[in-house]
């Protein structure tokens, strides 16, 4: 398969999951299930990196990450899936989740 195509067929599976609101409620259930587990390690730092977080904070952020993560792939933008998607997406984990 060529890039392109491969990132058409995950552009169109991201949009019928972000179109209907059962399948979108599921991974909105996902992302929750989340919460606790990153709640813990919070807890258990000791290299004091992690930024401490309120749970709904922490839920907030995670959904945007889900957001920051699907948009390229909706928009049918080129960056979608590219290494430079992944870049900028890890920034935006360790700026969002991370002491700088």
């Amino acid at each position: 398969m060529t890039g392109k195509f491969k990132i058409s067929i995950i552009s169109y599976l991201f949009l019928q999951a972000y179109k209907s609101k059962e399948k979108s409620y599921e991974l909105e259930q996902i992302i929750d299930c989340l919460i606790e587990p990153l709640m813990h390690c919070q807890k258990r730092n000791k290299t004091n990196t992690f930024l401490l977080i309120g749970e709904e904070e922490l839920k907030l952020k995670l959904r945007s990450l889900r957001v920051f993560i699907e948009t390229p792939f909706l928009e049918e933008n080129s960056i979608a899936g590219k290494a430079l998607h992944f870049e900028l997406t890890l920034k935006y984990c360790l700026a969002n989740f991370c002491k700088t």
